[in-house]
């Protein structure tokens, strides 16, 4: 068997040459989370890096879910935000409750390894998720144990996989988080891996595209937006009721684009949004659709700048 640690912001002073010295592989490190906000580790970085240099090859990048975010959501910022993915490397969805936050039901974890695995070409071992032995044991999971993931179970105090599994079969449980250790004065979660826990293909990519921004509709102006209700009023004493910042398919746009009359996509000037935001209602039209499961609020401004 192989011994691993996973760290997060609590080891940000991890002496890592240390702990590669001591025998500790294929470490995970918390690249984020949804369990306090949306937000990437301020030491993610870093430590993928010191780990790295410390002759760590095939490093892990987890990330901690809730269950009231779209999980297709959460894996396109996962992976929109992974540094030096490499092929050995592989990813960890840490699905337990934290901060208040519930962990993933088995569609919602099923639907983050599906859309990681389709963005990195990653496939079975590659792609690992961690349970409680209690979480592990409260429901079935069918839909995640479909997408070829490895389970990684947390159950401290017992021996090495010495824990009785309910639903998930014994050859599909490669990892166990046995409790913590100490390596120089840093309190690390310790892993105990089988030995075969990483015999997968390296194929992921070496690259990650990004997603494609949304192509503009063919209106004079298409403009995508979504209402606040706090922003300041014109000089002219007109409302400003519309803001130009939206998250669509899991991007977030600061800019506002649009089609002028010959077609050609545009960001709206200073000027220009100023102008939109002085129309009297009667000029804008607005409508709500869906876009995996978010409100686009679409305005169609008819005269072209």
């Amino acid at each position: 068997m192989l011994d691993g640690i996973d760290a997060a912001t609590p080891q940000s002073s991890l002496d890592w040459a240390l702990a590669h010295a001591q025998g500790f592989r294929h470490p995970y490190i918390k690249l984020g989370g949804d369990n306090n906000g949306r937000y990437v580790a301020p030491h993610y970085a870093a430590e993928c890096d010191l780990a790295r240099s410390a002759g760590e090859g095939g490093i892990g990048h987890y990330w901690v879910p809730s269950a009231a975010k779209d999980p297709t959501e959460a894996a396109d910022y996962f992976v929109d935000h992974l540094h030096g993915w490499a092929p050995g490397d592989f990813w960890v969805l840490d699905n337990e409750p934290l901060d208040g936050c519930r962990q993933y039901n088995d569609g919602q974890a099923a639907a983050f390894a599906n859309r990681v695995n389709a963005r990195l070409r990653t496939s079975g071992l590659q792609g690992k998720t961690y349970l409680g032995l209690s979480v592990a044991n409260s429901q079935s999971w069918p839909a995640l144990l479909a997408t070829g993931c490895d389970i990684v179970i947390a159950a401290y105090s017992y021996a090495p996989f010495a824990y009785t599994l309910a639903t998930i079969p014994a050859d599909r449980n490669h990892g166990h988080q046995t409790g913590g250790v100490t390596i120089g004065g840093i309190a690390v979660d310790h892993d105990v891996w089988k030995d075969d826990a990483f015999n997968f293909a390296a194929t992921a990519a070496t690259t990650i595209t990004p997603l494609a921004p949304p192509t503009p509709k063919d209106d004079d102006m298409t403009v995508y937006l979504k209402p606040t209700d706090n922003s300041s009023p014109l000089p002219d004493g007109t409302s400003r009721i519309w803001t130009g910042y939206r998250t669509l398919d899991g991007i977030e746009y600061a800019d506002v684009w649009g089609v002028d009359g010959n077609g050609t996509a545009r960001r709206l000037t200073a000027i220009q949004w100023r102008i939109l935001n002085a129309l009297p209602k009667t000029a804008i039209t607005l409508n709500v659709v869906e876009v995996t499961g978010n409100e686009l609020e679409q305005i169609v401004f008819a005269p072209a700048f």
